[in-house]
């Protein structure tokens, strides 16, 4: 079985309450032979965007792309998946 595996990542602060986060990564597997074989790949980005209230709030907007081609022998499936989140947290301590 061989894996390869590469991320990305960058934070950006925007001014004192704004910062923005973006992320990318490939994963790849592949082994076996004839029926046995398997190839996997993964593809993912995400951007959140933050939102920092006083000094233990903040909010993010969040959208996250994933992609999942999958080989196995003669089978062969494909999954997209896309998501929108925001949330709400609180940081003391």
């Amino acid at each position: 079985m061989i894996v390869n595996v590469f991320a990305l990542s960058a934070i950006q602060k925007i001014d004192q309450q704004w910062q923005l986060a973006e992320s990318a990564s490939y994963a790849h597997r592949s082994g076996g032979s004839g029926l046995d074989s398997l190839t996997y790949n993964s593809y993912r980005v995400g951007v959140d965007l933050y939102y920092w209230v006083p000094s233990i709030w903040s909010t993010a907007l969040s959208y996250d792309y994933t992609k999942f081609p999958l080989e196995s022998g003669s089978f062969t499936q494909e999954t997209d998946r896309q998501a929108i989140t925001l949330s709400v947290r609180a940081v003391w301590g």
